[in-house]
């Protein structure tokens, strides 16, 4: 995908993953938006299709995000907490080159849309969502990089690379970091749920390490989470504590 970034001269970046497949009016869809609105991302919804029975669900990762209207991270930080699908949306190439967006090569081809997504979004000036889904996400590919439970470490490269970018710069920093540690602490939880069970303990102690480190830099907001994730931040923290403290 870097190397196609690299080659690309048009007006806008579109990715599309070889096992998925898209609507024939998907590129028109978002492109006339991006027009429109003048745009540098425009993003939609997307099937979730299983190509064993052949069958597709619709699959609304904009949730209560106003469609048609421009936005952007300054203005509503809660954009950064939409699932990645970066196959879903077309960025302007300007935006990519001007602050140097790419993807993380981090060994093992996994969770690299993460840091990607989120870099895009929070630099992105203006941004519009589609309601309507045109790409067709296969979820029954076997050989998919999330389906490996060996690379429990690289969404914390993600991160890495996230909270770095951020902390470059100073208008993003304050206003975006204590969001990211929401978007941390679901994906974490998911990684937690999905590798191998020898894995589980190591993996606890990484996120309630850093965890502990957001709360010590005062990026932990009460405000943010709902109640049921703030119990889980306050349960990592106090049961790293606790054992350690003793």
């Amino acid at each position: 995908m870097n190397v196609g970034m690299s080659a690309a001269t048009g007006e806008y970046v579109m990715i599309l993953e070889p096992d998925d497949f898209m609507e024939y009016n998907m590129v028109e869809a978002l492109y006339s938006t991006a027009k429109e609105l003048d745009c540098d991302v425009v993003k939609s919804n997307y099937w979730s299709y299983k190509g064993s029975t052949g069958t597709n669900e619709f699959t609304d990762v904009l949730f209560d995000k106003t469609c048609g209207i421009v936005t952007s991270a300054l203005e509503d930080p809660k954009v950064v907490l939409i699932r990645p699908c970066i196959w879903t949306a077309i960025y302007r190439r300007q935006l990519l080159v001007d602050n140097a967006i790419r993807f993380n090569e981090t060994p093992g081809a996994a969770y690299q849309d993460t840091a990607f997504a989120f870099k895009v979004l929070s630099s992105a000036k203006r941004i519009s969502f589609l309601h309507d889904a045109y790409l067709h996400y296969r979820i029954d590919n076997e050989a998919s990089s999330v389906k490996s439970s060996g690379k429990i470490y690289n969404v914390c490269d993600e991160f890495a690379a996230m909270e770095s970018f951020i902390c470059t710069r100073r208008e993003l920093r304050a206003h975006l970091m204590p969001i990211l540690q929401v978007l941390k602490f679901d994906t974490y939880m998911w990684n937690l749920n999905r590798i191998a069970d020898q894995y589980k303990a190591e993996f606890r102690d990484r996120l309630s390490l850093e965890l502990l480190k957001a709360e010590y830099d005062g990026f932990l907001k009460r405000e943010l989470f709902d109640d049921a994730r703030w119990e889980g931040v306050q349960a990592y923290i106090r049961d790293y504590r606790t054992p350690h403290e003793a």
